[in-house]
């Protein structure tokens, strides 16, 4: 008897039935990248601003996993890659990495957030990381370091906002993400402000949701999260 057995013909019809979904999920794809390619070219090509947009992010993905049965981490990971997809094929967007501690776990988690298709350039200073994304093209990510508190500088810088934290091993932050970006574009659920260890206190008080990240010169670096939009997303 042959060591191979042939595949029950149920079996068969089931794998011929996902090839055939496949098939239609790759024409979709391709189709939402095409459809990027005109959303470029209905927007101004003469801001010098990155194309990343963390509000319509977070709004996608909201809406689809409440839609869907699927976890919304599996979820996510899906949608960031295809908006990934459609983020490059709209204009070219560099993720310039500056991370001398651990430049290979930063650059698999940038990788992960901002998707395979994006080009990854190592720098090796902040300030060339900061110039690039001040430049409008790229999003800098810098590793997050108890010996360099680059961080203070953000917030005398109206020209970039951080758009997102990278979390490494234990879940703890490990580098932030910057782009030149509109306030308006960014997610309502959070966002990461430099506070004096004063205001810091005062506002905590005050019933605000801050979760500080590195101390540095009596300033905080932390997140300020509103639960309202939260909870108006996981509804």
């Amino acid at each position: 008897m042959s060591r191979h057995t042939q595949n029950p013909p149920a079996l068969e019809a089931l794998r011929s039935e996902i090839d055939a979904l496949d098939d239609q999920i790759l024409a979709l794809i391709e189709r939402r990248v095409a459809v990027a390619r005109k959303v470029a070219h209905a927007k101004d090509p003469a801001q010098s601003v990155a194309l990343v947009r963390p509000d319509r992010e977070e709004q996608v993905i909201d809406r689809l996993s409440a839609l869907s049965t699927m976890p919304k981490g599996s979820l996510a990971t899906v949608w960031r890659e295809l908006m990934a997809l459609s983020l490059q094929a709209q204009r070219r967007t560099d993720i310039v990495i500056h991370a001398p501690t651990d430049p290979s776990g930063t650059t698999a988690r940038s990788a992960a957030r901002f998707g395979a298709a994006a080009p990854i350039v190592a720098v090796d200073s902040v300030e060339a990381a900061l110039a690039r994304a001040r430049a409008g093209s790229a999003v800098a990510v810098i590793e997050l370091s108890r010996s360099d508190p680059w961080w203070l500088a953000l917030d005398r810088d109206d020209g970039l906002a951080v758009i997102e934290q990278l979390r490494g091993p234990g879940d703890k932050p490990s580098a932030l993400a910057l782009a030149r970006v509109s306030d308006v574009y960014l997610a309502r659920a959070r966002r990461w402000e430099v506070l004096a260890d004063s205001e810091f206190e005062t506002r905590l008080r005050y019933g605000e949701t801050l979760f500080p990240l590195a101390c540095s010169h009596a300033k905080v670096l932390c997140i300020v999260e509103d639960v309202a939009v939260q909870l108006k997303g996981a509804a």
